[in-house]
């Protein structure tokens, strides 16, 4: 039984970190387009708002997915919003606000042809406080959830996901 509730915990924190490389990787795209050159082309500009805009949708759908279920889950069963989790709520609205301030300054062709130079300090800024983000969820908010959910409660919130995954994801 302690084996099998151990396996719960360990996939219910791999559900989401999972999810965390994933987004991880757009950021590195991101980094690669603003550092690979000593101008931004319009093509690289192109790919970078692209690459943006892909990374805005999948962080919002990873966002819903944390704060419907395993948000929801640790608020439900411990009678109130944990400081952890009303923080991590509010770092995902500051998240997407950035990336979308991000591409909208890059709407115009301004940025091609010239020195990336804000661009790479931005896209470095937003880098860190993404990968700080998730560093803080995995060492703190997951392990929490882990401890105080039930194991059925853990097996519902990872069966949600899966489903909302057959429903909605990648179309």
């Amino acid at each position: 039984m302690n084996s099998r509730q151990t396996d719960g915990k360990r996939l219910l924190s791999q559900l989401f970190s999972r999810e965390h490389a994933v987004l991880g990787q757009y950021m590195e795209k991101l980094k690669q387009l603003v550092y690979q050159n000593r101008t931004m082309s319009a093509e690289a500009v192109e790919q970078f708002r692209e690459t943006i805009a892909l990374l805005t949708e999948k962080l919002k759908e990873h966002h819903a997915l944390e704060e419907e279920l395993l948000f929801a889950a640790l608020t439900e069963s411990l009678g109130y919003a944990t400081p952890p989790v009303i923080m991590m709520t509010d770092e995902h609205r500051r998240l997407v606000s950035q990336l979308t301030e991000l591409r909208e300054k890059t709407a115009c062709c301004q940025c091609a042809g010239r020195g990336p130079t804000r661009l790479r300090e931005e896209t470095t800024t937003l880098y860190r406080l993404l990968h700080d983000h998730f560093h803080k969820e995995e060492m703190l908010l997951f392990p929490m959830a882990e401890h105080v959910l039930s194991r059925e409660k853990k097996e519902a919130i990872m069966a949600a996901a899966r489903e909302k995954a057959r429903g909605g994801r990648g179309t």
